[in-house]
């Protein structure tokens, strides 16, 4: 595993330990974009069906892509913002 070197701090208080380098998340990208548009999606189409822009029949269409996209990909989104 690879150490990230720390230089030992003059004060005793403020020590901190060095992380291991995860190589898997230090290649990727930030996550915060996926759960803010998951979220900013499934408000749009929840605003198109309270303006009658779209049917209300569509009703059930709009309820699991807000289960799906806007609930379980914020979920996912927000479990790889804290690994990185």
């Amino acid at each position: 595993k690879k150490f990230v070197s720390v230089p030992p701090p003059e004060d005793p208080f403020t020590m901190t330990e060095a992380k291991p380098v995860n190589p898997h998340v230090a290649q990727t990208c930030t996550a915060g974009p996926i759960g803010l548009g998951a979220f900013g999606m499934t408000t749009i189409l929840l605003n198109f069906l309270n303006a009658d822009l779209i049917g209300k029949e569509s009703i059930t269409l709009i309820i699991c892509y807000g289960m799906f996209h806007g609930g379980m990909i914020q979920v996912l989104a927000g479990m790889w913002e804290v690994c990185s």
